[in-house]
């Protein structure tokens, strides 16, 4: 009996190995820049964890990096389905919608990633810019004041606060 759970332990902690070992190749790969290596290794880590919202981020992410926006769309669409609590798979996504031009889609994706994480600069940054190009700009002086709040010495944040407030 012992010899059969034994084996069962043993087989489990077998199957296991691959998506580690995958997943610290595609790290490695993409610390060396190596994105199509990177990539491919996260594929095969999507493969044995179809479930992982962050495996299907960081499948969005070299898919933006190897300028394949469309691809890298549906995974950070992916990543979001699957943990609709993952703000940076919501902040790649506005990100990449607002490169094609999907603005108000793009604009609801930022403010879910700031919803999430309401203290990280880069979110409230990239969300007061793309509210201010989109002619809000008195909700995105509330976005890049709490950013200039989290990064007080940076001139180019105070400067998009101080046009924003002048517009608003």
């Amino acid at each position: 009996m012992w010899r059969g759970y034994l084996f069962l332990v043993l087989a489990a902690a077998v199957c296991a190995q691959p998506l580690p070992d995958r997943l610290r190749e595609a790290a490695a790969k993409k610390a060396q820049g190596d994105a199509p290596g990177a990539l491919a290794a996260y594929e095969e880590a999507a493969r044995l964890a179809p479930k992982s919202a962050e495996v299907q981020h960081e499948i969005g992410f070299l898919m933006a990096v190897l300028k394949r926006p469309q691809e890298a769309q549906q995974h950070f669409r992916e990543a979001v389905r699957l943990d609709p609590n993952y703000a940076a798979a919501h902040h790649l996504l506005g990100v990449s919608l607002w490169l094609s031009g999907e603005r108000e889609e793009a604009i609801k994706e930022l403010r879910a990633s700031v919803r999430l994480r309401p203290a990280d600069v880069v979110y409230r940054t990239r969300l007061g810019d793309a509210l201010y190009q989109s002619a809000m700009p008195g909700e995105a002086v509330v976005h890049f004041q709490a950013a200039a709040e989290g990064k007080k010495t940076d001139p180019q944040l105070w400067n998009q606060l101080g046009l924003a407030w002048q517009q608003s």
